[in-house]
C-alpha cells in the first residue's frame, strides 16, 4: 500500500494549492559493521624444562559474536577454532624456534548480515634462542692483515 498524502500547499509567492500526492517508502539493507578482534600471544621462553619456545594466541571479538576465528603466524594460515559467545578462542604453537613472528587473527562471523568479516592488527613476537646459564660461547675472530682467524 502506498501511503497518499492529501492537503493544501503554498508556493512561494504564498499561493494556496489543493494537492494529493502519493508517498513511496524507501528502505535501505543495514551495511554490517565490522567485528573488532584483540588479539593477545603470549611466549613462553625457551628454558631448561623447554628449549624451544611456545605461544599461545588467544582472540576476543567486540561485540560478542558466533564466527570462526582463524590464526596466522607470518601471513600463513595456522589453524582456526569456533567463537562462541562467552568463550575465549585460542591457538597453541608449540616448539616454534627462535625467531621473530607475526601473528594475526581474522573473524569470520556465522551470520554475515550483522557483522562483516575482519582482522586483528598484527602482534609480533620474539622467541629468544635459549642459551644455558654457564654456556660457552664460540667468537670468531680475524686479525686485520693477516687473513688468520683465531679462535676464542
Amino acid at each position: 500500500m502506498t501511503p497518499r498524502y492529501s492537503g493544501i500547499l503554498k508556493d512561494a509567492a504564498g499561493n494556496e494549492f489543493a494537492a494529493a500526492l502519493d508517498m513511496t517508502m524507501v528502505t535501505t539493507d543495514p551495511v554490517p559493521l565490522p567485528a573488532a578482534v584483540f588479539l593477545t600471544a603470549d611466549v613462553l621462553q625457551p628454558s631448561v624444562i623447554n628449549p624451544v619456545g611456545d605461544v599461545r594466541l588467544t582472540a576476543s571479538i567486540t561485540p560478542e559474536a558466533e564466527g570462526l576465528i582463524t590464526f596466522h603466524g607470518n601471513g600463513t594460515p595456522l589453524g582456526s577454532v569456533p567463537n562462541l559467545p562467552m568463550g575465549f578462542p585460542e591457538f597453541r604453537i608449540t616448539d616454534i624456534p627462535a625467531g621473530r613472528y607475526g601473528f594475526s587473527a581474522t573473524f569470520k562471523p556465522t551470520d554475515p548480515d550483522s557483522l562483516a568479516p575482519t582482522a586483528s592488527p598484527i602482534v609480533t613476537v620474539v622467541v629468544e634462542e635459549y642459551r644455558p646459564a654457564g654456556a660457552p660461547t664460540l667468537e670468531l675472530s680475524v686479525a686485520p692483515g693477516d687473513g688468520q682467524a683465531e679462535l676464542c
